[in-house]
């Protein structure tokens, strides 16, 4: 049956490749909007998720890493340090800011650290080592037009960019870095917009436990002990930033995709019954000589089927070719339209949408009488 349907494909000739090609847009675009819905989740969850720490100790209350501001209390780290297990907890904090570079205003978080928490992967340059350094995301620093030895304008301060970062994207605003040291250096040199006396400069603590200890008996120990703080696994972060993620877009992006899929509905339904047209004449042909409804119907449907099969990998082409063109010329969005969970859904859908769009095909095949063709004509 499934070589009958392609061998209806090949003799459809052109009609069969502009359906195939409307059928496969359609599922490009719906790809591609599912895909942009997983990289926004993706690079929501990636970052928080691999900080180089057991627990994070963030502000009571706050539940997300760059979704939320967390300001702890200075002795906060003090107070962590002195329970049982914990080895160590290095100062982390994220601030939303907007640095100058060439008549342009780039928003990025900047994450400021000590010796760890920041960059795990500078693919040009190195590190920060010193004041008035900065490792920035190399997305946003190649549309930004910014190279390793540029300097960047922060409030009236100047930094160096030493490095380029390769695992800081986000969504909404990527990553840049610096250390402490020029965190402070900045607050006493720079031209702030705010009093450094109101802006906290401990935003959370990525603690690392003695050999053998338990997470989960450390955790318990520090809510139990350090009562204004909240203490998550970088994973849980990065699961709830995902979340939140979700919340603000999702529902924009699933009517999108809604959309996408009665556009590509229709054009499975268009398609099929404009080929049902064409070949009344031969349907009436084959009633006349004893075919049943249901063996016409599983031949329309096979071939139907046959369509949307060799279509999804063709839209999948498309939508991956259109992905890698947005992340050409963007600097924060980075669809994931080849995601296995994406791809699956997508199929699944598709073959739904599928037999959903063949019947008003089957319907008119339906109407039919195998005598007209005895008269001369089909009704």
């Amino acid at each position: 049956m499934l070589y009958l349907a392609y061998r209806e494909l090949l003799r459809q000739g052109g009609r069969g490749l502009l359906s195939l090609l409307a059928i496969a847009s359609a599922i490009a675009i719906v790809l591609l909007f599912e895909g942009f819905h997983a990289g926004i989740l993706d690079r929501l969850h990636r970052f928080p998720a691999s900080l180089p720490a057991q627990l994070v100790v963030v502000q009571q209350g706050v539940e997300n890493f760059t979704m939320a501001r967390s300001a702890l209390r200075q002795m906060t780290r003090d107070d962590v340090e002195a329970i049982d297990g914990v080895k160590i907890a290095h100062p982390l904090l994220v601030l939303p800011v907007i640095f100058d570079h060439g008549g342009r205003s780039i928003p990025i978080q900047l994450l400021v650290h000590d010796e760890v928490g920041g960059t795990r992967s500078v693919v040009v340059g190195r590190n920060v080592n010193g004041k008035h350094q900065m490792v920035l995301d190399r997305r946003i620093a190649r549309h930004s037009g910014i190279d390793v030895g540029t300097q960047v304008d922060l409030f009236g301060y100047k930094l160096e960019v030493v490095g380029l970062s390769g695992d800081s994207e986000s969504p909404f605003a990527p990553y840049g870095f610096i250390s402490f040291e020029t965190l402070i250096d900045l607050y006493f040199n720079a031209d702030l917009p705010m009093s450094p006396d109101s802006v906290s400069l401990l935003g959370a603590l990525l603690v690392q436990l003695e050999d053998g200890e338990s997470p989960h008996v450390v955790r318990a120990a520090i809510e139990r002990t350090v009562l204004d703080v909240d203490v998550f696994t970088p994973d849980e972060l990065g699961r709830s930033d995902a979340a939140m993620g979700d919340l603000l877009l999702g529902p924009a992006l699933g009517l999108l995709i809604g959309i996408a899929w009665v556009i590509a509905l229709l054009a499975i339904a268009v398609g099929n019954y404009g080929s049902v047209q064409a070949r009344l004449q031969q349907y009436a042909v084959l009633k006349a000589l004893g075919a049943s409804p249901a063996a016409l119907a599983i031949a329309v449907l096979a071939t139907a089927l046959t369509m949307t099969l060799v279509a999804i990998p063709l839209g999948l082409v498309l939508s991956r070719s259109v992905g890698e063109f947005v992340v050409a010329f963007s600097a924060t969005w980075r669809p994931l339209p080849w995601q296995p969970e994406v791809v699956v859904r997508a199929t699944i859908a598709a073959l739904a949408a599928t037999v959903l769009g063949v019947l008003p095909a089957l319907r008119r095949l339906t109407r039919v009488e195998a005598d007209a063709v005895l008269r001369g004509g089909v009704s």
